[in-house]
């Protein structure tokens, strides 16, 4: 009877103990499969990602390019680099104008938020904003953005706090946020073949 008694018990514990280690084994099992399908999820989104940030890197460095050397661009950088680089002599250049109803609808159907000519100077010989005209680039700090466009390339700049009042935006509680803005840069080309000015295009980040 003692002897029948305990090979139940004996059974019933090794029953118990192979169904614990089956039941670790399994949830051991399902967590790794879970970690490396999340992985492979992961992958394949930061992959899709990156495509797709190159993809819009690409179209805006096509468009500064394209709108950098249209006639109108180049004609006005060329008539502002003759002038004086004074505040008031900018902005009551007729080029100003000029440039605004030539760019836009290039700011009213997408989101771009003002332009800029620099002179090799670095002042801005001209913007859609009067306040911007005469005065140093926001973009004076980001010597790498300057190079890569003076050498003939075009290039993206770094966040930058905006200098001027932007559209705002807020968080969820109401709050305004800094205005942020990144630009993208494109050489103006003079009839020399030369960099004369840089053209670039605020974008909303």
């Amino acid at each position: 009877m003692f002897r029948t008694h305990h090979i139940i018990l004996s059974s019933t514990f090794f029953a118990v103990a192979a169904l614990v280690i089956v039941s670790l084994y399994m949830q051991k099992k399902t967590t790794r499969d879970v970690q490396q399908n999340m992985g492979q999820v992961l992958t394949a989104v930061l992959s899709t990602t990156h495509q797709a940030v190159n993809s819009w890197f690409k179209e805006q460095r096509a468009t500064s390019k394209i709108w950098a050397n249209t006639p109108g661009v180049r004609q006005a950088a060329k008539s502002l680099l003759k002038m004086p680089q004074t505040q008031s002599a900018l902005q009551a250049s007729p080029e100003q104008a000029t440039l605004r109803h030539l760019l836009a609808s290039l700011h009213t159907n997408s989101d771009y938020q003002g332009h800029f000519i620099i002179a090799p100077n670095h002042v801005n010989l001209a913007s859609s904003r009067d306040n911007n005209i005469g005065i140093e680039s926001l973009l004076i700090n980001q010597e790498v953005f300057f190079q890569k466009i003076w050498s003939g390339e075009t290039a993206v700049s770094l966040p930058e706090k905006s200098e001027v009042l932007l559209s705002t935006q807020s968080n969820t509680n109401g709050e305004e946020l800094p205005a942020i803005s990144m630009f993208i840069g494109a050489p103006i080309i003079g009839d020399q073949g030369n960099v004369i000015a840089i053209f670039t295009l605020r974008l909303n980040p």
